[in-house]
């Protein structure tokens, strides 16, 4: 089973350097399409991939897009 990285919403703002509000955004349509999965501990909020898969598939599309 591989290991998923959890991130907080303000560990992803901190990384892609996206606004607050864009990030959230993005999040939600994520869990809609039910591509992550959520933890809350304390007042944060988690964020992973729901599965192995998903990573799998964004790997190869980064990939393709960079040939």
């Amino acid at each position: 089973m591989t290991c998923m990285i959890e991130r907080c919403v303000s560990e992803i703002i901190e990384s892609t350097g996206c606004s607050q509000s864009l990030v959230s955004h993005q999040l939600k349509v994520l869990r809609e399409l039910d591509l992550v999965k959520t933890r809350k501990d304390g007042l944060r909020v988690y964020y992973s991939l729901k599965d192995g898969h998903i990573k799998e598939l964004l790997n190869i599309m980064k990939e393709h897009v960079e040939e």
